[in-house]
């Protein structure tokens, strides 16, 4: 089977939206037990600004592993080799940045109280600005002409 770099970015797309989809999915079972009555909120501490922290401190880790791994990208190399790299530095990158959604939504549940979903909404923001796209593959992986002219 040939490789196409069109169906590979398509397949990056869909393990992104994947990862989103489970973070809200999660978020609405949470929304609808609150609104239907099942949880109520408790004041339980400290444990209301851990998502904070958490987020915060995800955030420019999550960057870090994402240009580091991309950082051994060879210029030289063949675009599937590179589009193999980017895959993983994406998917492991917005796995991160899932797990804070995902913890921040648990204790949500956990404690009742809606507030922590802000955070789960300013990943989902996060999720939404680095959807894979031809444009974030020229920028990280610096991709030559004739790699670009594959994608077309």
């Amino acid at each position: 089977m040939k490789y196409s770099p069109k169906e590979a970015l398509k397949t990056i797309q869909l393990v992104h939206f994947a990862l989103m989809a489970g973070i809200v999915l999660f978020t609405a079972v949470i929304l609808f037990l609150y609104f239907d009555g099942v949880l109520a909120a408790k004041n339980d501490g400290i444990i209301q600004y851990i998502p904070a922290l958490f987020f915060f401190a995800v955030l420019p880790s999550s960057s870090m592993v994402y240009k580091q791994a991309l950082k051994n990208v060879d210029a030289q190399a063949n675009l599937q080799s590179k589009m193999k790299l980017f895959q993983t530095a994406h998917i492991v990158r917005m796995a991160i940045l899932e797990g804070s959604a995902l913890f921040a939504a648990a204790v949500s549940f956990v404690t009742g109280s809606l507030y922590q979903l802000i955070i789960v909404g300013l990943v989902i923001a996060v999720f939404a600005s680095k959807i894979p796209s031809i444009m974030m593959l020229e920028s990280d992986l610096h991709l030559t002409s004739e790699d670009k002219e594959k994608f077309r």
